[in-house]
């Protein structure tokens, strides 16, 4: 199991409304996507194991007000 936790951005212009995490194995081409929530700050997955080279990347996305 993998735990990804994340905190909100310092500077947020306009309303947070979801993050989306882009995960996967190093060097494989398959990678998988989750949306959750502003409020959400934790995901576990099991689809990663300690042993393999992963990678990750976050993004916040928001509305302009």
């Amino acid at each position: 199991m993998i735990a990804v936790t994340w905190q909100p951005p310092r500077t947020v212009h306009g309303r947070l409304e979801e993050y989306k995490l882009t995960y996967g194995i190093r060097a494989d081409s398959y990678v998988e996507e989750r949306r959750f929530d502003a409020e959400k700050r934790r995901f576990t997955t099991g689809f990663l194991g300690r042993l393999l080279r992963t990678e990750a990347e976050l993004l916040a996305n928001g509305l302009q007000t």
